[in-house]
C-alpha cells in the first residue's frame, strides 16, 4: 500500500496470518534499499535482551494479553526515526489496530517535509532527539533561537519554500515563539505546554531532579548542586537564560495563526493566548485530553509524546497545509 508521501517509499504490508507478508516484504526493502520493519522481530529482541519494553511485553505475553497500542507505537515511531528509514521503509505487522493507523498517519505527518505549495515544516522537539543537535552546557535560549532563525534561512534557501510553519514542545515550543517575536513570521504556530514563564520551568526541573536523585540514589548526595539537572549540565549561563523566559513580555509573536495545545489547561495558557489575540494574531487554546498512566504521571512528565499529542499536532499541520 504505497503512500503518496514523496520522495519516500511508504510501503505497509496487509494480509491474513501466513500470506506471504514477511517474505514479500523482505524482497521489497531488498529491491528498494530500504529497511524492513517488522514489530513482531524488535518486540522478541526486546524480550530476549531484558529491555525495559521487552519486560513489559513479557508480562503482557505471560498474562495472555496483547501488547499495548501505546507499547507498539513507541517501537515504531523509535525505529522510524533511524537514519536508515529517512528514505522510505516496509512495515510488517503494524498498523494491526485504527489507534496504530492513525498513531502511523500522525507519524508520516510529522517527520516528512511538506513540499506542497512551497510549504515545508520545521520541527522543533526535545534536546538530543529528531533534528535537534549541539551541546547542553553551552545551549542557552538565544543561542537556540538564533539556530531556529538560521534554520529557517537555510531551509527557505535549499527548498525554495515560501512559508514555514513552527511546531514547539515544551522548551522547544518556548523558542519557536521567541523566534517568532525576532522579526520572523510564521504561517502556523503550533506550541505544546510551552514553556511560558523560565523561572516555573527551573523549579520544575529541580522538582524532577529531587525525585530522581531519591529513586536512583536514595539519597540527597546531588541536590542543591547548581550545575546539573537530571544528569545534564546546567550551567549559570543556561541557567540564567532560561529563568529570563516570559512569553508573557517583549515583542509578540508574527504568525498568521497560533495554537497552544496543552495537556491541563491553566491561567498562563489563558494569558498567553490572550497576549496574541491583541496583538492581532488569531489563537486557539485546546486541551488535548487522554488517561494518565500507571504511576499518575502528566502527559507533559512523559519521555515520549503520547498518541494523542502526536495526532493533535498532525491535524494541525495538515490543516494548515490547505487551510
Amino acid at each position: 500500500m504505497p503512500s503518496a508521501v514523496h520522495p519516500s517509499l511508504t510501503v505497509v504490508m496487509l494480509g491474513p496470518p501466513g500470506a506471504g507478508k514477511g517474505t514479500q516484504a523482505e524482497r521489497l526493502a531488498a529491491h528498494h534499499a530500504v529497511p524492513k520493519i517488522s514489530t513482531g522481530d524488535i518486540l522478541r529482541h526486546a524480550v530476549q535482551t531484558g529491555t525495559a519494553l521487552g519486560g513489559s511485553a513479557r508480562q503482557a505475553i505471560d498474562s495472555g494479553n496483547l501488547v499495548s497500542d501505546d507499547a507498539v507505537i513507541c517501537i515504531v515511531r523509535e525505529r522510524l526515526s533511524c537514519a536508515d528509514a529517512r528514505s522510505g521503509f516496509i512495515l510488517d505487522g503494524f498498523p494491526r489496530t485504527v489507534v496504530q493507523a492513525t498513531a502511523l498517519d500522525a507519524m508520516v505527518d510529522l517527520d516528512t517535509p511538506r513540499p506542497r505549495d512551497g510549504h515545508h515544516v520545521l520541527r522543533f522537539d526535545y534536546f538530543g532527539t529528531g533534528d535537534s543537535d549541539g551541546e547542553s552546557d553551552v545551549t542557552t535560549p538565544e543561542s537556540a533561537v538564533a539556530d531556529v532563525h538560521t534554520a529557517i534561512r537555510e531551509l527557505c534557501d535549499l527548498s525554495r519554500a515560501r512559508e514555514v510553519s513552527l511546531v514547539g514542545l515544551r522548551f522547544g515550543a518556548a523558542c519557536a515563539a521567541l523566534a517568532c517575536a525576532g522579526g520572523f513570521t510564521a504561517r502556523q504556530l503550533v506550541l505544546w505546554d510551552p514553556v511560558i514563564h523560565g523561572r516555573d520551568y527551573v523549579r520544575e526541573l529541580e522538582t524532577l531532579d529531587e525525585r530522581r536523585n531519591l529513586v536512583l540514589l536514595h539519597a540527597a548526595r546531588t541536590r542543591g548542586r547548581r550545575d546539573e539537572l537530571l544528569g545534564f549540565p546546567f550551567s549559570k549561563q543556561v541557567r540564567a537564560g532560561t529563568e529570563a523566559i516570559d512569553l508573557t513580555t517583549g515583542p509578540s509573536v508574527q504568525s498568521r495563526r497560533a495554537v497552544v495545545l496543552s495537556s491541563e489547561e491553566r491561567d498562563e495558557h489563558r494569558a498567553l493566548r490572550d497576549r496574541y489575540e491583541r496583538s492581532g494574531v488569531p489563537t486557539e487554546l485546546r486541551t488535548v485530553q487522554e488517561l494518565e498512566e500507571a504511576g499518575g504521571r502528566r502527559l507533559r512528565d512523559r519521555p515520549m509524546l503520547s498518541n494523542a499529542v502526536l495526532v493533535e499536532l498532525a491535524r494541525e499541520l495538515r490543516g494548515s497545509l490547505v487551510g
